[in-house]
């Protein structure tokens, strides 16, 4: 049974980027230094809680599909069980990419990811408000138009950007300059998350989401 979950905020994003981060060869944080988010982590929400700042962490969506049934590939497949191991594992690998195939297709897109998307597909760190909407309302149609399940595609561009910021500006992802928005130096990372959630549903635009990932950090930095 395919099923696929999307969220507005994962709460251990960060630290599953820098266990990948680690695997690239990064250094982990120490000890001390996790032990001291951890301690911020928790006093910060302790005391939004005790102002009555407390806020939700947005959407959480769960999509499942219709069932794949395995009978037919099993009798395709009479011999699997007397194949040498490496052909064997090899069968099985192309149908757990077709079912990934299934599930990466029922992805549901809430509103932090698709506006992370906007925001990575236009590659800058300063983002005009009105060029920031117009984006969002062009990935949303074309979302829509690929069937992809979008979560509340009524909502039109202006609201699903103001929905998104609350969490996005209450995670130090982007900030307000006048009417426009920057990105955070230490948000960019989370931009790049959250979008790639989404990034293989979004037909012309995917590779454009994806492009900045791809950049030298010299190239970034400038």
């Amino acid at each position: 049974m395919p099923v696929a979950v999307n969220y507005d905020r994962v709460l251990e994003d960060r630290s599953l980027l820098r266990e990948l981060d680690g695997r690239e060869g990064g250094r982990p944080p120490g000890r001390l230094v996790q032990a001291r988010e951890v301690a911020h982590y928790l006093l910060w929400n302790v005391g939004r809680l005790v102002a009555r700042r407390w806020k939700r962490y947005g959407r959480a969506a769960v999509m499942i599909g219709a069932p794949v049934p395995l009978a037919p590939w099993y009798e395709s497949n009479p011999e699997l069980y007397a194949l040498p191991r490496h052909e064997r594992l090899a069968r099985v690998q192309l149908l757990t990419d077709r079912i990934m195939d299934r599930i990466g297709q029922l992805v549901p897109v809430t509103p932090v990811p698709l506006v992370c998307a906007a925001v990575q597909s236009l590659g800058g760190d300063f983002l005009p408000r009105a060029q920031l909407v117009a984006r969002i309302a062009e990935l949303r149609d074309a979302l829509v138009e690929l069937n992809a399940r979008v979560v509340r595609a009524d909502r039109d561009a202006e609201e699903t950007l103001d929905v998104a910021l609350r969490m996005l500006r209450m995670r130090r992802v982007l900030a307000p300059q006048g009417e426009n928005y920057v990105v955070l130096p230490h948000g960019r990372e989370l931009v790049s998350y959250y979008a790639n959630s989404v990034a293989h549903l979004l037909g012309p635009f995917a590779a454009a989401v994806r492009a900045r990932d791809a950049l030298p950090a010299e190239h970034l930095a400038g």
